[in-house]
């Protein structure tokens, strides 16, 4: 069957040419021409809902399974590892069960998620396809009657309501198509062990790295490496030379939790050489995971209020630099060393909340002018200014930036992106112009997490945001993104 956009296309323009009939023979005619075309656009809709049905089934099942597979993890761990493994080997050992069973933990009602999701596509398929059947008959009907003088002008509106109303069922299916497969993106997004491929690290430390600093509301959505990361670092592992790879393996076995480890790797997927990560791991070597996390974190999604930093809150610190602070977060989110300069002192000490203020202002206050060299400052950061800002430091993102105007094309790339593990600078609004740049981090079922650099996390419904409504964070309108090119 062709593509639903294409039906969309043809039908669209069968409507057209319908609704600009002005005599009724003239009608007769152009049906006529146009009936072979318009039941073969309406034979069906694709799908079978009793086969997706079967596959909702097949994964709650998988999911009563992991749950049976977490209580076993669960019994493991807690009775302890055989006894010939002692040391570190029983150390490294636990630290894997642990790590298995946060996964299959989330794993379980990942797989009931995507079992509802395709239930309920399956529901609107059934639907969508009664509604279907009802106007290829209303249009069987106006073939039959069609040289039917007292039927014909009745027929006429018949028609033309069939095929809007057909237009109406492959938008609604476009619409169900597309909440489809952001949730299913959701949930690959969050396959984060599986993300990495390499032979240079083992399934064991798959396992440790994806679930490092995975806690809280956000289940998978706030762990210290985001999909796209764990990703990266198969390609830049496998990149380096063996003297670089062994230097890098020795840093990862002298750290002291598996946090430093995940930050060391997080350095090497944001582009930076093996010696720039030596210098980085003598700073954060035997740092606790609270310190790590409150001097290279930053922003974690699974919070939810105000974010502070070191007692002071991350907030733009000017009226004109939420753009500037959006690109700072998100870089800062991404690159540990980048994240690790804005918070400490040249001894690495974390810096005081007065102390930290001034350093996020005048970095704050680099980018605006290093976005607004033509555009006037007062009047804030251009899409595009702000785009090109993110790709001087695309290897750090691990991506390029391009922007987009509102669509259902670029909102559902956003949504994409973010379950990928990229961040999305996102500029919304009142009714007449752009007034406010915030940062779409995550994504957990059906919202979506922000930062917003008023210095605060928001939810939202991910329907208010592909509707263009964020009125959640204070403004009513959504005019622009910038997503990955």
């Amino acid at each position: 069957m062709m593509d639903v956009s294409e039906i969309l296309r043809q039908l669209r323009r069968a409507g057209e040419a319908l609704r600009t009939i002005g005599d009724p023979l003239s009608f007769a005619r152009v049906f006529t021409e146009l009936t072979g075309d318009l039941f073969a656009l309406l034979r069906d809709l694709p799908g079978d809902p009793d086969a997706i049905d079967a596959d909702a089934l097949a994964y709650r099942q998988l999911a009563t399974a992991l749950d049976a597979t977490t209580t076993d993890l669960s019994k493991t761990a807690s009775t302890g590892v055989p006894s010939v493994w002692q040391g570190k080997a029983a150390d490294e050992a636990l630290t894997a069960l642990t790590s298995a069973r946060q996964l299959t933990e989330a794993a379980a009602p990942a797989m009931r998620y995507v079992a509802t999701l395709y239930e309920d596509y399956a529901d609107t398929l059934r639907a969508l396809s009664k509604d279907l059947r009802g106007y290829r008959e209303d249009l069987h009907e106006v073939a039959r009657d069609l040289y039917d003088p007292f039927d014909l002008p009745p027929n006429i509106r018949k028609a033309i309501d069939a095929v809007a109303g057909a237009i109406a069922v492959f938008d609604k299916l476009n619409a169900a198509i597309a909440r489809l497969n952001r949730g299913l993106g959701d949930v690959i997004g969050k396959a984060r062990a599986g993300a990495v491929r390499s032979p240079y690290v083992s399934a064991f430390d798959a396992v440790a790295l994806a679930t490092a600093g995975v806690s809280g509301l956000a289940r998978l959505d706030n762990g210290i490496l985001t999909t796209a990361q764990l990703q990266a670092i198969a390609d830049k592992m496998g990149a380096l030379s063996d003297a670089d790879r062994a230097r890098l393996q020795g840093l990862l076995d002298a750290a002291g939790s598996e946090a430093e480890r995940a930050y060391l790797l997080k350095a090497l997927a944001a582009g930076h050489s093996v010696a720039e990560i030596e210098a980085f791991g003598k700073v954060i070597h035997g740092k606790s995971p609270a310190w790590l996390d409150q001097q290279l974190g930053l922003v974690d999604s699974a919070d939810s209020g105000n974010v502070y930093v070191n007692g002071a809150m991350l907030e733009q610190r000017g009226d004109t630099t939420c753009g500037s602070t959006a690109i700072m977060v998100a870089r800062a989110m991404n690159d540990p060393l980048y994240a690790l300069w804005l918070t400490t002192d040249d001894k690495g000490g974390p810096l005081s909340d007065d102390a930290f203020r001034d350093r996020i202002k005048a970095e704050q206050d680099r980018i605006h002018d290093a976005t607004n060299t033509i555009w006037p400052p007062a009047l804030g950061t251009t899409p595009w200014g702000l785009s090109d800002e993110m790709n001087v430091h695309a290897e750090s993102f691990g991506t390029s930036y391009d922007w987009h105007l509102q669509g259902s094309g670029p909102l559902n790339e956003a949504v994409s992106a973010v379950d990928a593990g990229h961040k999305v600078p996102v500029l919304i609004g009142g009714d007449l112009y752009p007034e406010h740049y915030v940062l779409l981090v995550g994504h957990e079922g059906d919202e979506l997490i922000f930062y917003n650099p008023w210095g605060r996390m928001t939810r939202m419904k991910e329907s208010d945001f592909l509707n263009g409504d964020m009125s959640a964070l204070s403004f009513g309108n959504l005019y622009a993104v910038v997503t990955p090119s």
